[in-house]
């Protein structure tokens, strides 16, 4: 990664996970720095040059394919969880988790 990108990253609030769209014409990247926590948020989605965005409720379309997908019974909960997490995350993931079922409450 180069140092331009490096210092934009830095930048950001603090964050789990970057969504990037990126424009062709005029060239652009909106890049949005999400926590564990938070509800994904809604970005603009360029289009065609002479479209106007639309919006994508990431959320929204999570939850649609969790709900109609087969994720809930193709993954498994009892591992830790993948990638850099610290202890407030994984305290919020215990209690989610066990909240829906998906683990057993200790």
């Amino acid at each position: 990664m180069n140092h331009h990108r490096l210092t934009m990253l830095a930048r950001l609030r603090p964050w789990h996970y970057l969504v990037a769209a990126t424009r062709h014409q005029p060239p652009r990247q909106a890049v949005y720095a999400v926590l564990l926590q938070r509800r994904l948020p809604r970005i603009s989605i360029p289009l065609a040059a002479d479209d106007t965005d639309v919006l994508l409720d990431l959320q929204a379309a999570f939850t649609r394919c969790w709900d109609e997908g087969p994720y809930p019974e193709l993954l498994h909960y009892d591992a830790a969880p993948p990638g850099p997490v610290g202890q407030d995350e994984i305290a919020w993931s215990e209690r989610i988790l066990s909240d829906s079922g998906l683990r057993p409450t200790p």
